[in-house]
């Protein structure tokens, strides 16, 4: 019996996951189409309700194998990130025309040393390099690199670059002009890869 016989017969139209379950049903039947549908139709001797059960029973069943596969592939995709991490070997990166954090962080926890504003680092690199004060944007962090062993690289995290004021010839600032990144340290001035 095909599934659109069964529909026309019974007036019933069922999914064909339902209609699987049905047809198992039906060629252990003693009878033909017409004595089974009409069987189904009165729910004899509750033959609707135990293929119903049955095949919510397999549903259930499938949703249940169907996460437990999930559950399985997310493990596995868990592990193999893992695996892609260490065949990766990530290191710290640090560009070489950057100031080192190590630098930064000698000046910044040095007596004394001053935290400009704002205000402060844009007079300071107009009048000792000639930057526009109306173009530059002062930069308190910057991203933090690593590197893979296939030269690839990620940010990961920020790190705090605040303008810093020791000396003439002792300070850090980092700034944004025209679209460029740069970098002033102990007087020079360079871009900041």
């Amino acid at each position: 019996m095909l599934l659109t016989e069964f529909e026309w017969l019974t007036g019933f139209y069922v999914p064909n996951a339902f209609y699987n379950v049905i047809e198992k049903e039906y060629l252990k039947f003693d009878g033909d189409k017409h004595a089974f549908c009409k069987a189904f139709e009165n729910n004899t001797d509750g033959l609707a309700e135990k293929l119903a059960a049955r095949f919510n029973l397999e549903q259930t069943e499938r949703d249940e194998t169907v996460q437990k596969r999930i559950e399985d592939l997310k493990k596995q995709i868990k592990n193999l990130e893992a695996a892609l991490e260490r065949e990766q070997e990530w290191k710290p990166y640090e560009g070489k025309h950057s100031v080192p954090q190590s630098a930064y962080d000698d000046l910044r926890n040095c007596l004394g040393v001053k935290r400009l504003s704002v205000a402060e680092t844009k007079d300071f690199l107009y009048e000792r390099f000639g930057f526009a004060r109306e173009k530059v944007e002062i930069l308190q962090t910057l991203p933090v690199y690593e590197i893979s062993r296939h030269r690839q690289l990620r940010e990961v995290g920020r790190a705090v670059r605040e303008p810093l004021y020791y000396t003439s010839d002792w300070h850090y600032i980092c700034f944004e002009c025209s679209g460029l990144i740069y970098e002033v340290y102990n007087d020079s001035l360079n871009p900041c890869c």
